[in-house]
């Protein structure tokens, strides 16, 4: 659920399409067979109404006229329904307006049935399902299902960028219900709330005023208040036909009608006050319950009085206050009435915790059972005292920049003392990195030597911080180090890991659910964490819950913190997004100042709501000091500045001097960086500022602006050597940090919402590097010299995944982030030196497929002259010095492309080396054809001939070109894989431009020769062509018959070495008996449990795909598959593998990818590959050992969690070893090879 928060926080206006197939619907009829049903909610009636829809004809609608055009998926989904609905209605196709958001796969409603939504007021959507259980996928992405009904209501109430999920719908879960005058007549409410693991669930509205409209009632009067369960019991005077509605201050419109009977009765009014003796206790709860037992709902609650419309007679009643006995009793009622109910403390005993020594600034915190703060009456001299009632206690001994102390004690009938040692465990005065810009001026400057490139980053350590969320997602908190610990915080707590080894130590739950945006700071010997109520501190050693603040006022307010904490001398400031007690999120927030010793709330700035209608909501603005002022940002596109000598408050805690204040241009959602003097920020708009806090009387001063070219930036500046440093949507910008003017740019694929962490290690060089949103969470690294600026990607990870954090580093040059995957990542330097080095780029195409909503990118693998493989932390850039190298580059649906490339000292000497590979389409189901036949035509010279002709699979058109040549004895010449010279006729022999060039089926192709795989058909046609200029598709000469990457010279060794000079198997041409799975594949195939990738050909190197894994399963098992067919979604009953998969799923070897899906084309890994073996002993019978440690990987650390006692077991069992450098390589994909050794050590140790 995180990662979708912080999507809509960043695009905000995608919340109304997020659609929800609920339990427990709000509509009473259920559709018909086959039909959906939709449901258009306006800002004060209800547009239409359970509009039923056939889903038969909404699909033959939707073929001619695809209402939703840009997901190109021409099924319907429903949003067609939501749609079509209305054209049905009579609304033409000017009554709705949507646009598609291509990042998010989803719609936005601006417009529907003539109803324009603007800011702040949208459309929201609902999908209510028959069957239950809420998604959460957006409304377009939402396929029909019969039953399912589709509400779209209208929603005015809350700030565009401040709703999220559904949290303004509430609905009556009756449309109508039916009784008699002066009876109780019961209805509920429902709104949508969220469940432990963040999943959207149909949540009672507890709380709400229900207003009716009807028979001797006055517009709008208030008739009931829904207790806990979401439930009102209304009692009417008079027969006829009642408006049952909500307010409208924080819920879209919702109504219910109730039809009356019988003889009218008068309804007294009823005011109940609980008291205290002398004045009403405000945190007072009352029921009551008439005659016969049944609950009636108060009309209104205010400060302990609760008023009732009642008929005559007697009823019952409990009530109740915190620190006072609970009292029931009976009242009367027949006038109107006011009575109050007078409750009496509960008998209390005086407890003294007293400190071993009188340590100064010392406090004391105590809790009852719920986890209510208890008030100290008295603290002097080391000694606290309470009175307290029996029960049970926790109390908390701190002090800051000393660890702190816990324990608990029982006050039972009689008074208490207790002593407790002095606090003598100091705590360190500060951490190496205590919070997200590290140090509190906002710039995260380092010293330490960080990795300068791709060349010397190598990944220490990735560990996971817990299972993934409802929406596959984990995102955490920025990073903070302290005494060699990494801490950071999830929905699942804040987690504590050994720096050196990726250890997860410890995870302590927090006290409220995870904020929308979690952050961390260390201080005084505490880690401090936002969250959903507030702020919670721990002892940073023990990670024991110190205090936890979310009483920010007088009412005992929650508010959501969602910006950086930052602690300045035993203070802790955070900004909010709103009173999450009383549903004000994105309406309602300011800053605050928090005790860091006890939680205690020191100052509140809640805004200017009431002077100029300002929205002081804060949200990832975080504060900085400057002089004597905090100075901080906002949603209200306003710059503030706190006057930290002048903090007087109310009685509720607020501020009463107004803070300075400076008008921007957008929303504030970056922190504030301090340097020279000046500060600096980025604004929503797109505008980055740098301010200063100036003049007599002080100011705050706009110095100067620029706007990006960008649209968006919510990145914090960093200035260092006179430049700024900063992200924007569009991708990475240097700035002169005088007058903000461009020096250097550079484009992202996918927006920069991360700040810079900056190293100093490389004297007058600046490094710096930025986290990428995108789906492979890319660090980039800019190096600046002062006259030159370059740019590249320094790491990406195996476990990808979207990310909003930015990069921090240990003195020891560690890198460590996180992304949405749950996984923390530790990238050292490994001091590796660029010298006879160079960066070869192999430029893949397709770079990347879209397979459903998962992004698929090419498996590419490296390997030296010796057969090692080559690391890397950039898939396709590989810093190599001289030699010669293969690659094998796979992915779903295409043909392996494999070839071979060398380095040369001129190599070197450039820097880089470009490799361009073009993957050809796989047709035919998984299997490729051992030859191919294709055509080649020689033109323009004296022996041009044209030539029908057969290669092997996997040849690329440099193969085709030399065996033709070869065959019709034309003489050719080559330099460097580039063709020269053809029969004589050389490049240049016709002017400057001319040369020779080929096309494939007609066209240029834009990549070289021996890039190019040719299929069986192919006409390939090499011409000389005098001016390259002018072919059509020949706007690059290296598109033609040389290679841009000059490489080609090197490929005549793949076919020397497939041309009969290597020996091999009996079985299958490719496969060598020098090989060192010769043995592995010569046992599989005569076991009858591999078959070859075509005849004669076994593709060692070819990934082992899901499908082919669970086939050689159901081959080892002998079992007969003809009963058997699949389930899964996307696997046809007449696919080659489809019997496996229902076996292998029926006996729970396999589970499936969620949605029903067995993603038959997607390979498999080595830890997957463990887990279906162990899984498959299980079925089979087979006895294991006893678990027992045989030995570690030096990568345990990735090994996840699902897959470890499997991974353990299979090295035990000896069916997996290690690779170079122990290594397991848990993510690595799994080759025929591998896969054909794995099962014959498994069949030679367990079947006969």
């Amino acid at each position: 659920m995180k990662r979708k928060l912080k999507q809509l926080i960043l695009l905000p206006v995608l919340v109304m399409i997020f659609s929800l197939a609920a339990a427990g619907g709000t509509v009473d009829k259920a559709a018909a067979a086959d039909q959906v049903t939709v449901q258009i909610v306006g800002s004060n009636s209800i547009i239409l109404d359970d509009y039923a829809l056939d889903m038969g004809t909404l699909t033959d609608a939707q073929q001619t006229n695809d209402l939703t055009p840009d997901d190109g998926d021409k099924t319907p989904n429903a949003l067609d329904a939501v749609l079509y609905a209305t054209l049905q209605k009579g609304y033409d196709s000017s009554s709705y307006g949507i646009s598609y958001y291509t990042d998010y796969k989803s719609y936005f409603i601006s417009k529907l049935a003539d109803v324009e939504a603007n800011h702040p007021d949208y459309w929201g959507t609902l999908a209510v399902s028959a069957s239950g259980g809420y998604d959460g996928d957006a409304l377009n992405m939402h396929t029909l299902t019969s039953g399912d009904t589709y509400i779209v209501y209208f929603d005015a109430n809350t700030d565009v960028g401040a709703n999220y999920g559904n949290q303004s719908y509430a609905s009556f879960r009756q449309k109508s219900v039916a009784g008699n005058a002066g009876a109780t007549i019961n209805v509920a409410l429902i709104t949508t709330g969220y469940d432990d693991n963040w999943n959207t669930v149909a949540s009672s509205l507890a709380g709400a005023t229900v207003y009716a409209d009807g028979p001797g009632l006055s517009d709008g009067t208030a008739v009931a208040v829904t207790d806990n369960n979401g439930q009102a019991y209304i009692k009417f005077a008079a027969a006829g036909t009642y408006i049952l509605t909500l307010s409208s201050d924080y819920y879209t419109y919702t109504r219910c009608a109730v039809n009356v009977a019988g003889s009218n009765v008068t309804l007294y009014e009823a005011s109940i006050n609980v008291t205290d003796g002398t004045s009403n206790l405000s945190q007072a709860v009352m029921n009551l319950t008439d005659a016969s037992g049944l609950s009636c709902s108060p009309c209104s609650i205010s400060a302990g009085s609760y008023a009732y419309r009642l008929t005559a007679g007697t009823y019952d009643y409990t009530a109740g206050a915190d620190g006072y006995e609970s009292r029931s009793g009976t009242i009367t009622v027949s006038s109107d009435t006011s009575q109050n109910i007078n409750l009496i403390a509960k008998e209390t005993y005086l407890v003294t915790i007293t400190i071993a020594a009188n340590e100064p600034e010392t406090s004391v915190l105590i809790r009852n059972g719920s986890g209510d703060k208890q008030i100290c009456v008295s603290a002097a001299g080391g000694v606290f005292q309470y009175y307290l009632s029996d029960g049970n206690y926790t109390y908390t001994v701190c002090r800051d920049g000393y660890h702190s102390s816990f324990g608990s004690f029982t006050v039972n009938g009689a008074v208490k003392n207790l002593e407790v040692p002095a606090l003598t465990d100091a705590a360190a005065g500060s951490a190496e990195w205590p919070a997200w810009r590290k140090s509190n001026d906002n710039i995260a400057v380092t010293a330490s030597l960080t990795a300068q490139g791709a060349w010397q980053a190598e990944e220490k350590w990735a560990v996971s911080l817990g299972e993934l969320g409802a929406w596959g997602t984990l995102s955490a908190s920025n990073i903070i180090i302290y005494d060699g610990y990494l801490y950071a915080a999830t929905e699942h707590g804040l987690s504590k890991i050994d720096g050196s080894t990726g250890q997860l130590l410890k995870t302590a739950s927090l006290s409220a659910n995870a904020s929308y945006v979690s952050q961390i700071a260390y201080g005084g010997g505490k880690v401090f964490v936002t969250t959903a109520a507030g702020v919670d501190a721990f002892d940073a050693l023990t990670m024991e819950k110190v205090w936890f603040c979310n009483d920010f006022d007088t009412f005992g307010s929650a508010y959501m913190c969602t910006t950086p904490l930052l602690y300045d001398n035993g203070t802790v400031y955070v900004g909010s997004y709103g009173c999450s007690t009383y549903n004000s999120l994105g309406t309602y927030g300011g800053y605050s100042a928090i005790d860091a010793s006890n939680g205690q709330i020191k100052w509140n700035f809640w805004g200017e709501k009431d002077k100029d209608n300002t929205n002081t909501v804060c949200y990832g603005a975080g504060a900085v000091i400057e002089g004597n002022y905090l100075v901080f940002g906002s949603d209200d596109e306003y710059l503030r500045a706190i006057d930290l000598r002048d903090v007087g408050t109310n009685t509720y805690h607020s501020l009463l001097a107004a803070p300075l204040k400076l008008k921007v241009d957008g929303g504030i959602r970056s922190s504030v960086a301090s340097a020279g003097g000046y500060l600096y920020f980025t604004a929503k708009s797109g505008y980055v500022y740098k301010v200063s806090l100036s003049g007599a009387p002080v100011a705050l001063q706009l110095e100067q602006s620029a706007q990006f070219t960008a649209t968006a930036s919510t990145s914090t500046p960093l200035i260092y050597n006179g430049r700024v440093y900063v992200g924007a949507n569009d991708g990475i910008y240097v700035l002169d940090a005088d007058d903000l003017s461009e020096i250097s740019r550079y484009t992202t694929s996918a927006p920069i919402q991360s700040s810079a962490l900056l190293t100093s290690a490389y004297g007058g060089e600046a490094v710096a590097y930025f986290t990428v949103n995108s789906a492979q969470s890319e660090i980039i690294v800019l190096t600046d010299d002062g006259t030159e600026i370059n740019y590249d990607t320094l790491y990406v990870p195996l476990h990808s995944q979207y990310c909003l954090n930015s990069l921090v580093a240990d003195s020891g040059g560690v890198i460590y982030y996180s992304n949405d995957s749950g996984y923390v990542f530790a990238v050292k330097n490994n001091l590796r030196p660029q010298a006879g080095l160079t960066a070869v780029i192999i430029n893949v195409s397709p770079a990347v497929i879209q397979s459903g909503t998962s992004t698929i990118y090419p498996a590419i693998t490296v390997k030296d002259s010796s057969g090692t493989e080559v690391s890397t932390l950039v898939p396709g850039v590989y810093y190599l010095p001289v030699g010669d190298y293969s690659y094998s580059i796979s992915l779903s649906s295409y043909r392996t492309a494999a070839g071979t490339f060398t380095i040369t000292d001129q190599d070197v000497t450039a820097g880089s080396k470009n490799i361009a590979v073009v993957l050809t389409q796989d047709n035919g189901g998984g299997s490729v054809p051992a030859t191919l036949t294709v055509t080649f035509i020689l033109q323009d010279v004296a022996d041009a001939f044209s030539k029908t002709m057969t290669v092997n699979s996997g040849a690329s058109v440099y193969n085709v070109f030399v065996k033709a040549m070869n065959t019709a004895g034309v003489s050719y010449t080559l330099n460097d894989g580039y063709v020269k010279t053809i029969d004589g006729l050389s490049e240049g022999d016709k002017g400057n431009n001319s040369g020779w060039m080929f096309k494939v089926n007609g066209s240029h192709p834009q990549v070289g020769i021996a890039n190019y795989y040719v299929e069986s058909g192919d006409e390939i046609i090499f011409h000389f062509a005098t001016d390259y200029t002018q072919e059509e598709d020949g706007q690059n000469w290296s598109s033609g018959s040389s290679n841009d990457s000059k490489t080609e010279d090197n490929d005549p060794k793949i076919e020397e070495k497939g041309a009969g000079n290597a020996q091999t198997s009996a079985a299958f041409n490719d496969v060598s008996e020098n090989a060192w799975y010769f043995a592995a594949v010569n046992f599989v195939n005569e076991r009858g449990l591999f078959v070859g990738s075509s005849t004669n050909v076994f593709a060692p190197d070819r990934l082992m795909t899901r499908a082919m894994f669970v086939m050689v399963l159901a081959r080892l098992s002998e079992t007969d598959l003809s009963t058997f067919s699949s389930p899964a979604a996307d696997t046809q009953n007449d696919a080659w593998y489809a019997a496996a998969v229902a076996w292998s799923a029926s006996n729970g070897i396999i589970k499936g990818l969620g949605d029903g899906r067995f993603g038959p084309d997607e390979e498999i890994t080595r830890e997957q590959m463990c887990v279906l073996l162990i899984r498959y002993c299980s079925l089979a019978g087979i006895q294991l050992p006893a678990a027992a440690v045989v030995g570690t990987f030096n990568d345990d650390s990735a090994i996840s969690g699902w897959s470890r006692e499997s991974v353990n077991m299979a090295r035990q069992l000896g069916l997996i070893e290690g690779k170079e450098g122990n290594l397991f390589e848990p993510r690595g994909l799994l080759t025929r090879a591998e896969a054909a050794t794995v099962f014959m050590r498994f069949a030679q140790k367990f079947i006969p």
